[in-house]
């Protein structure tokens, strides 16, 4: 937080919001456990849809939608509360590599009913979403964490953050739109699915300044939700970790020469 507020925010406000940050962090993960009991079918209902019409218009074209959202808040839940109002939607998971784990996981989103597309095979993943897409549905892909290989550069609170390319890649590919979707939890802890217009955008021709131009679009996006809820945003991730030119994307965030300026945790 230090690093992405610079002098805007105070330490006694990073303290706070750090310490926001983490009880909205658990708070989200017992808010899915307790959706595999007897109250699975309940839990969306309280949350809200705002800017709906957005999402529909977009599906209205037949093409299905892009949803490109981000580790805010409790954004398993986004999905679910979607899935809920019978919108057609999975989301892009990474798997983990060891089996057990795999298995606990796929055995988590059973319970929860998260329908899910896996990341990896790439050829498999690919075909997945062409077929969800055809049938008008939504694919869910969160893009605001550090991408180690093959992102593009975009800023990101005034910093250069390696970012994912694949909501562009398949929206110049299918020509499909991208429509940013953000999940925030309101005071007395109510919550709301805010659904943002589609990205405006017209292909150039130039298919690397068109990736990276929508890339820098929906991360612009995300960047103003991080900034209204900073305590809402997973920032156990250190964002800005890979940078250009540099092997330093293994290492912990106070390790790194570039950001000498941050002090190592206690």
């Amino acid at each position: 937080m230090q690093f992405a507020f610079k002098e805007e925010k105070g330490a006694k406000e990073i303290e706070r919001l750090t310490k926001e940050a983490m009880v909205n962090f658990y708070q989200n993960y017992l808010e899915l456990f307790f959706s595999t009991g007897p109250h699975r079918n309940k839990l969306p209902n309280p949350i809200t849809i705002e800017g709906r019409e957005h999402l529909d218009r977009a599906l209205s074209q037949g093409k299905g939608v892009i949803v490109v959202s981000a580790h805010l808040n409790n954004f398993t839940l986004m999905v679910l509360k979607l899935a809920a109002e019978g919108y057609r939607i999975s989301i892009a998971i990474r798997d983990f590599k060891d089996p057990v784990q795999s298995r606990i996981y796929r055995g988590c989103r059973r319970l929860i009913n998260l329908k899910s597309i896996l990341i990896k095979p790439s050829s498999h993943f690919l075909r997945d979403v062409l077929r969800l897409l055809k049938r008008n549905g939504i694919i869910c892909l969160i893009a605001d964490e550090n991408k180690r290989h093959g992102g593009v550069f975009v800023d990101f609170f005034g910093h250069l953050a390696a970012t994912a390319t694949g909501p562009a890649h398949l929206a110049i590919k299918t020509g499909v739109p991208i429509v940013p979707v953000l999940m925030v939890r309101d005071n007395g802890n109510t919550q709301r699915v805010v659904v943002e217009a589609p990205l405006d955008f017209e292909p150039s021709g130039n298919r690397k300044r068109d990736i990276r131009m929508i890339t820098s679009g929906f991360t612009k996006t995300i960047e103003s939700y991080v900034r209204r809820y900073p305590g809402q945003w997973r920032w156990d991730h250190f964002r800005w970790k890979t940078q250009p030119g540099k092997v330093n994307d293994r290492k912990k965030p106070y390790q790194l020469r570039l950001f000498n300026d941050i002090e190592p945790p206690d």
